[in-house]
């Protein structure tokens, strides 16, 4: 059976470059931003220049029920989805 040596378990395409990514902390957060948006169901756009924008719809739910004395509808309950 072969024996691995040190230098078997480097991978060659990896650089110092590669390492820098990771080792960045604005990227570290701005990707962690994006996970939790894409957690949350939001819509991510990038731009060519590498910028993303992140948007996010509220959504609210109005319960209205009928006042006779009043004739109009008023609102009794209201709650956002999220």
């Amino acid at each position: 059976m072969p024996s691995l040596k040190e230098n078997d378990l480097v991978d060659e395409t990896s650089s110092e470059e590669d390492d820098f990514v990771f080792s960045d902390l604005k990227y570290t957060m701005e990707f962690t931003k994006v996970i939790s948006a894409l957690k949350q169901g939001c819509d991510i756009t990038q731009l060519p220049n590498g910028d993303a924008i992140i948007s996010q719809t509220k959504v609210v739910h109005t319960h209205l029920k009928w006042d006779a004395g009043a004739k109009k509808f008023v609102k009794f309950m209201q709650y956002n989805s999220k």
